[in-house]
């Protein structure tokens, strides 16, 4: 929430003009359907977006999409017990900001 905050301050210097672009991404493991973790990281970007926004943030230079398990960052073996696969699979549940300012 601190680093949010301190973005969305950041961001406000730049929406006078539009002059921002950000477009958050949000993810998930590879536990579960596939359906499911697209919603999943649908909400989570979401989330991240109406944050931002009721920070002040311009929702005229937000969008907000999901990329479910399809943009894995770290590998994990199925053979792990159960808690360590979660827990070794955790980098992958994340949301990510691609800012464009101009």
């Amino acid at each position: 929430k601190d680093e949010l905050d301190e973005l969305a301050q950041t961001l406000r210097q730049y929406q006078g003009d539009d002059d921002s672009s950000i477009v958050i991404t949000g993810h998930t493991d590879r536990k579960g359907d596939a359906s499911y973790n697209m919603n999943l990281s649908t909400d989570r970007a979401y989330t991240v977006a109406n944050y931002l926004v009721s920070q002040g943030v311009n929702p005229n230079t937000i969008s907000a999409v999901g990329a479910g398990e399809t943009q894995p960052i770290k590998e994990c073996s199925t053979d792990l017990p159960r808690q360590q696969e979660i827990d070794c699979l955790q980098p992958n549940r994340r949301v990510t900001l691609d800012i464009t300012v101009n």
